[in-house]
């Protein structure tokens, strides 16, 4: 079982370059547990991300 956090969502998804162990640890799980609030979590990051400049609000937009 593994349980994933806002902040390897963001980089899974959002990432220019994703690390490629985390992405295939990901893929391999199977299924995936979160906490309840990691829709939340996920968006305010990406709101951080696009709010300081790291995040183009396109690239925002196709993890929405």
């Amino acid at each position: 079982m593994i349980v994933v956090d806002a902040s390897a969502c963001v980089h899974a998804l959002q990432a220019e370059r994703p690390d490629p162990d985390l992405v295939r640890t990901l893929q391999k799980a199977g299924s995936l547990h979160a906490p309840t609030l990691l829709d939340i979590e996920f968006l305010s990051a990406l709101r951080g991300l696009v709010m300081s400049g790291k995040l183009p609000i396109d690239r925002a937009d196709e993890g929405r």
